[in-house]
């Protein structure tokens, strides 16, 4: 079923001594780094150079380029659904994508069937509270990250891989986790969890026209990985709505 290598382009801030080395060199360089024992059962890699791409924006100064390849599927998603309008902008699912409930603040819910072994769908969720509504970028990172756990005991955010897109004068800012997903099981105040393994996160955060739309896909980690190639094309291919 996995045919080819597909890299996605990210941004990850540098050490000292990666951001000193890559500055004095007067070619580019390419490294591989280290990577988890989860990254490599994942099939993803990593690599850094220090050349800059120009349609990634740092999230902070004195960044390195950092690339992390999947191996999706050979799925041949089809764009033809209606778009998608939240708070002027307009982003377009894949008909592949299973269609669930929207009401309130969840704009719109997504799904993609397990496969097998796993037993959990993928599942994207798109909330919009308002105008100033739902909490600043730096909010949403933060809860994010900390949904995330590491059994070795490291702080999620060292596991964390953040950078920010341009999108038809948007900015898109794109959080990117592998680990152990702890899920809300209760009601939003029971505090009750479920622990669920070898679990991604990716979630992104628009500044669109009418304020900040949240979209955060979850799954297990080969449901996810399929669920991530379109989702991160809907991204880069998001416009605003007609007039704004």
């Amino acid at each position: 079923m996995i045919k080819r290598l597909v890299t996605l382009t990210v941004l990850a801030v540098a050490t000292a001594l990666l951001l000193a080395a890559a500055c004095s060199s007067e070619k580019e360089e390419t490294s591989t780094t280290d990577i988890s024992q989860d990254q490599q059962d994942s099939k993803i890699q990593l690599k850094m150079t220090g050349a800059e791409d120009s349609i990634f924006l740092p999230v902070v100064a004195g960044t390195i380029r950092q690339e992390v390849q999947y191996q999706p599927t050979d799925i041949v998603w089809d764009y033809g659904r209606e778009p998608v309008t939240v708070a002027g902008m307009q982003f377009v699912p894949p008909i592949q994508y299973v269609q669930g409930p929207a009401s309130g603040q969840r704009a719109a819910t997504f799904l993609y069937p397990p496969i097998e072994p796993e037993r959990d769908s993928a599942m994207l969720a798109v909330f919009y509270f308002g105008p100033d509504q739902g909490g600043s970028v730096e909010d949403n990172m933060e809860r994010w990250i900390r949904q995330m756990h590491y059994d070795d005991g490291r702080d999620p955010h060292s596991a964390a891989i953040r950078y920010n897109l341009q999108v038809d004068g948007m900015t898109a800012h794109v959080l990117s986790m592998f680990g152990t997903y702890k899920q809300q099981t209760g009601g939003a105040m029971s505090g009750e969890m479920a622990f669920k393994d070898r679990y991604r996160l990716v979630g992104v955060v628009f500044e669109a026209p009418e304020g900040n739309v949240f979209f955060k896909l979850t799954g297990p980690d080969e449901t996810a990985r399929v669920m991530i190639e379109p989702f991160m094309h809907m991204v880069k291919t998001a416009k605003k709505a007609s007039g704004k």
